[in-house]
């Protein structure tokens, strides 16, 4: 464990380090580690912990800025640490279903996403002290969406996330997730690329799907997307690349 020091006030230093437990985890999935607070030098009373779960969020004049998705408490309470002390405390969190994907199949796909440890002695300012990388894997559903697009003939590049909502959704973050497609089939019907959002909730996922816009960045301003349904549930009995191929018929419709 690599510990990040904190000094307090009146001459106290402190150390914090979280780790994560190994493996990626998915949306709806627990997040599970633990948190460390030591007292290096004189007594420091600890007033707050907490994990700040974020990610980096595009913004419309350039530049990534963190979109905070949610806070985590390890349940330290007030705390008061003699030097040379130290106090450990595991924690679990469930990710909320929309938590942005950072890998399909293993593979990364561009978007950055991690916790800040959170640390603030009694008396003193919170800082964040710590940052540790959250891996969070996509959903078999969401698996099997992308492999069907690929069976189309699109192929996602790589992925941003937009610091806004989609419309007319019941979305708990304010930023959707975002999936470049390129057409591998380089034909002249249709469009060079597609643009792919979930929205994921427990029973299953929409789907949404337009031709791609890259040049505009707010969803008002590029060309109305599709909306399609899926459950979890439906993945092994749904023939979804029959779907996928009637998306990529509509979606190739509506850009012309």
């Amino acid at each position: 464990m690599v510990f990040k020091r904190l000094f307090g006030k009146s001459g106290t230093t402190a150390e914090v380090e979280t780790e994560l437990a190994p493996g990626p985890v998915q949306p709806g999935g627990l997040l599970k580690g633990e948190v460390c607070v030591r007292a290096v030098e004189g007594v420091f009373k600890v007033d707050y912990l907490g994990l700040d779960l974020g990610v980096q969020a595009d913004q419309y004049q350039g530049g990534h800025q963190h979109r905070s998705l949610g806070r985590v408490y390890p349940g330290f309470g007030r705390v008061t640490l003699q030097s040379g002390e130290e106090r450990r405390k595991t924690f679990e969190e469930r990710l909320k279903w929309e938590t942005p994907l950072t890998e399909i199949s293993g593979q990364t796909v561009g978007v950055v996403l991690g916790v800040h440890t959170e640390l603030e002695e009694e008396g003193g300012e919170r800082e964040q002290r710590d940052y540790d990388l959250v891996h969070v894997a996509a959903l078999p559903l969401h698996e099997v969406v992308f492999n069907a697009l690929a069976g189309a003939g699109y192929s996602w590049e790589f992925s941003q996330v937009k610091e806004e909502r989609v419309p007319n959704t019941e979305s708990h973050l304010y930023c959707h997730q975002v999936f470049a497609l390129k057409d591998q089939l380089s034909t002249a019907d249709r469009p060079e690329s597609l643009e792919l959002a979930f929205v994921t909730n427990a029973v299953g996922c929409e789907i949404h799907l337009r031709p791609g816009a890259p040049d505009q960045f707010y969803w008002r301003d590029k060309p109305p997307a599709r909306r399609y349904l899926a459950a979890h549930h439906d993945v092994g009995k749904v023939d979804f690349a029959f779907e996928a191929r009637r998306w990529v018929e509509e979606a190739t419709q509506s850009a012309h």
